[in-house]
Protein backbone atom coordinates (compact mmCIF):
# COMPACT_ATOMS: atom_id res chain seq x y z
CA UNK A 1 0.00 0.00 0.00
CA UNK A 2 2.85 2.39 0.77
CA UNK A 3 4.21 1.99 -2.76
CA UNK A 4 0.83 2.99 -4.22
CA UNK A 5 0.51 5.91 -1.78
CA UNK A 6 3.98 7.18 -2.64
CA UNK A 7 3.02 7.09 -6.32
CA UNK A 8 -0.56 8.39 -5.99
CA UNK A 9 -2.00 9.59 -9.27
CA UNK A 10 0.40 7.48 -11.33
CA UNK A 11 -0.47 4.12 -12.81
CA UNK A 12 1.77 1.33 -11.50
CA UNK A 13 2.09 -1.81 -13.59
CA UNK A 14 1.82 -5.24 -11.99
CA UNK A 15 5.49 -5.75 -12.84
CA UNK A 16 6.61 -2.57 -11.08
CA UNK A 17 4.56 -3.44 -7.98
CA UNK A 18 5.96 -6.97 -8.00
CA UNK A 19 9.52 -5.66 -8.30
CA UNK A 20 9.24 -2.93 -5.65
CA UNK A 21 7.26 -4.91 -3.08
CA UNK A 22 8.48 -8.49 -3.47
CA UNK A 23 11.74 -8.02 -5.39
CA UNK A 24 12.66 -9.60 -8.70
CA UNK A 25 13.92 -12.80 -7.14
CA UNK A 26 10.82 -13.69 -5.13
CA UNK A 27 10.91 -17.48 -5.03
CA UNK A 28 7.30 -18.00 -4.05
CA UNK A 29 5.72 -15.23 -6.09
CA UNK A 30 3.64 -15.89 -9.19
CA UNK A 31 1.71 -13.76 -11.69
CA UNK A 32 -1.44 -13.76 -9.57
CA UNK A 33 0.26 -12.44 -6.41
CA UNK A 34 -0.30 -8.75 -7.16
CA UNK A 35 -3.92 -9.25 -8.21
CA UNK A 36 -4.81 -11.24 -5.09
CA UNK A 37 -3.05 -8.85 -2.72
CA UNK A 38 -4.61 -5.74 -4.30
CA UNK A 39 -8.03 -7.38 -4.01
CA UNK A 40 -7.45 -8.17 -0.33
CA UNK A 41 -6.18 -4.64 0.31
CA UNK A 42 -9.26 -3.11 -1.34
CA UNK A 43 -11.53 -5.28 0.81
CA UNK A 44 -9.72 -4.31 4.01
CA UNK A 45 -9.80 -0.60 3.16
CA UNK A 46 -13.49 -0.77 2.31
CA UNK A 47 -13.13 1.94 -0.31
CA UNK A 48 -12.46 2.25 -4.02
CA UNK A 49 -9.25 4.24 -3.63
CA UNK A 50 -7.32 1.69 -5.71
CA UNK A 51 -8.45 1.55 -9.31
CA UNK A 52 -7.64 -1.20 -11.77
CA UNK A 53 -6.63 0.43 -15.06
CA UNK A 54 -7.31 -2.38 -17.49
CA UNK A 55 -4.18 -3.56 -19.30
CA UNK A 56 -1.93 -1.03 -17.53
CA UNK A 57 -1.94 -1.66 -13.78
CA UNK A 58 -3.24 -0.01 -10.63
CA UNK A 59 -3.82 3.59 -9.60
CA UNK A 60 -4.30 5.17 -6.15
CA UNK A 61 -7.12 7.61 -6.84
CA UNK A 62 -7.56 9.51 -3.57
CA UNK A 63 -5.62 12.60 -2.57
CA UNK A 64 -2.60 11.99 -0.35
CA UNK A 65 -1.38 14.62 2.11
CA UNK A 66 2.40 14.47 2.22
CA UNK A 67 4.02 15.74 5.40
Amino acid sequence: MIFLLENAGHIQSKESILEKVWGLEGQFVDDNTVTVNISRLKNKLGTDCIENVRGLGYLWTEKVNKK
